[in-house]
């Protein structure tokens, strides 16, 4: 379901969260800074709330965009980020597993969408499929 943008302080703690060689692009000096541009709640069990969190750093054509998974209870703990190229993420729910969702995105060479999977606590991401 979307939901607002996050607020400051939990930007601060989930781009806090990112992996030291996420955080290393973003701090390029050609990076610009990276914003969120979608937020969606995502309850891949029934007790179990997650986040999930859109965004890009830097501007068109050259911008690197991603989405990051995480746990926001009882503290922000990240399960994953994903690049997904130079166009800004978009975000689907299966129809058909609560425990999958699709993210889609692209680069210079084609669009493509990826399966992540919740799986007890972790995000696994699957193939990489390309709209060639």
């Amino acid at each position: 379901d979307p939901r607002a943008r996050p607020d400051a302080e939990l930007r601060a703690q989930l781009l806090e969260s990112l992996p030291p060689d996420v955080r290393e692009v973003f701090a390029a000096p050609d990076a610009l800074s990276f914003s969120f541009n979608g937020a969606w709640d995502w309850r891949p069990m029934g007790n179990v709330p997650l986040l999930i969190a859109t965004g890009c750093d830097g501007a068109p054509p050259n911008q690197r965009c991603g989405a990051l998974v995480a746990e926001l209870v009882p503290a922000p703990q990240l399960l994953g980020w994903f690049w997904v190229g130079i166009f800004p993420p978009v975000v689907r729910l299966s129809k058909w597993d609560p425990k999958k969702l699709w993210i889609s995105g692209g680069d210079r060479r084609s669009t493509f969408r990826q399966a992540l999977h919740y799986e007890w606590g972790r995000i696994r991401a699957g193939e990489l499929v390309r709209n060639e």
